[in-house]
């Protein structure tokens, strides 16, 4: 999470689709964002955190985190007011069930339409869960809705960023997201 905080230009709005740990919540929360929604579709994922509180950062009882447990999806097709900074969807693979249609056209033109005009999107990809051609597959999908795509290789794992404009670090904010870590 702390990829698109980095190259995020504004603070005000972010959405993390699964839970997890919290440390992706955490990590975006901890960047300086004035509202983190999470979206989780199971409701034993956010019972566990406090387990995680080392790295989570206690995200839950942070005032600008709000949990919402349902699926990712339809949280960010019923906030149709509401635009953001950041989405950054932290699922644990493609394989399970519900996840796969985060990873398809009808939901990359879902997400282009909340973010703002210099919204960054991320997704991360367990690669040693998919061969070369999902990949691939993954990419041109995304790329045939976003214009600026880019693919970073971190711990055997695969980050997607995407946006409309073309991703640079924001400097200012890099370094902030970076020291607060």
């Amino acid at each position: 999470a702390y990829l698109p905080a980095a190259f995020a230009k504004k603070r005000d709005r972010a959405l993390v689709i699964g839970f997890g740990t919290g440390a992706s919540a955490g990590t975006i929360a901890a960047a300086g964002f004035k509202s983190v929604d999470v979206a989780e579709l199971s409701p034993s994922m956010p019972k566990a955190a406090p387990y995680f509180k080392d790295i989570n950062i206690d995200v839950l009882n942070r005032p600008e985190v709000k949990l919402h447990v349902e699926d990712g999806r339809t949280f960010l097709a019923r906030t149709a007011d509401q635009t953001l900074d950041v989405i950054s969807i932290e699922l644990s693979s493609i394989w399970f069930a519900g996840t796969t249609n985060l990873y398809s056209r009808e939901f990359y033109e879902l997400s282009v339409a909340k973010l703002k005009p210099d919204g960054v999107f991320q997704q991360w990809m367990q690669l040693h869960h998919m061969g070369v051609g999902e990949l691939l597959s993954i990419v041109a999908t995304l790329r045939a809705v976003f214009p600026h795509v880019r693919l970073h290789l971190v711990g055997g794992q695969g980050i997607l960023l995407a946006s409309q404009h073309p991703l640079v670090v924001d400097t200012e904010h890099g370094e902030q997201v970076r020291l607060a870590l």
